[in-house]
């Protein structure tokens, strides 16, 4: 998703934040859900992907390691969704 980039600082930190954040609401995160991890569908990890790149994308738009909050990350996921996988996305 197109961005303005101002700072790449924190932008891989970002990114597996994103990705950990999405894994645990899936319940996808520790020993007890590696079966659950090994079979997961597209549509989850597409799911996964999209909360990781938001969270980038947020924090690539200013100066600093600065991740989204919870309210951000809602924010640009959502308008990732309302734009489609192929729209440009603005944080």
């Amino acid at each position: 998703a197109p961005v303005e980039v101002v700072d790449t600082v924190g932008a891989g930190d970002a990114f597996m934040s994103g990705t950990l954040h999405a894994l645990a609401a899936h319940g996808l995160l520790g020993a007890g859900a590696r079966e659950r991890l090994h079979a997961v569908d597209r549509d989850t990890v597409t799911d996964v992907l999209r909360h990781a790149v938001a969270s980038a994308a947020v924090t690539v738009s200013r100066a600093g390691a600065n991740p989204p909050d919870a309210a951000e990350l809602r924010e640009a996921l959502a308008r990732i969704r309302a734009q489609g996988a192929s729209g440009g996305v603005r944080p």
